[in-house]
């Protein structure tokens, strides 16, 4: 895309915010939280901008026993982690019946270990960057919660 007549302002909320106070644009793309989806929002309203805002989804993803698995594996996995997760259609969670958990379970472990290796951090596929601390440390506390083992619900 031509840089000068698509310009691409990558900005966190204030900044974004303040960027829309002090300029007019023909059209705003918002992509974040619902919170900071509003600012924005508001504040391209002075102006009558037009907005689109991406604010997050929850994607289901229903397999059933007669799936391809190690398929619908890699394909799970693939949109999961496609741009950290941050894009509209990744897959939020898998829907599935208990018999075929551990299949899946074994199944994401193969397609993990052949999209990064043996470890992700050295793996020049893996391309995970958190946006901020706060997400971060959200990050960390949801893993922190389940003592990095699985957790089901079974309702």
């Amino acid at each position: 895309m031509d840089k000068d007549c698509f310009p691409v302002i990558f900005a966190d909320g204030p900044q974004t915010a303040s960027i829309l106070e002090l300029n007019r644009f023909d059209l705003v793309f918002f992509t974040g939280s619902p919170i900071i989806g509003k600012k924005v929002y508001q504040a391209a309203s002075a102006h009558l901008t037009p907005v689109v805002l991406e604010l997050g989804g929850k994607n289901p993803v229903w397999l059933d026993d007669t799936a391809d698995i190690a398929t619908a594996a890699k394909r799970i996995l693939w949109g999961r982690c496609t741009n950290t997760g941050q894009i509209c259609l990744a897959p939020e969670y898998v829907l599935l019946p208990e018999k075929i958990i551990p299949q899946f379970i074994k199944c994401l472990q193969q397609a993990a270990l052949e999209m990064y290796g043996g470890s992700a951090e050295l793996s020049q596929s893996y391309s995970g960057k958190i946006i901020n601390k706060h997400h971060f440390d959200r990050i960390t506390q949801l893993l922190g919660a389940t003592n990095g083992k699985e957790s089901f619900s079974r309702t």
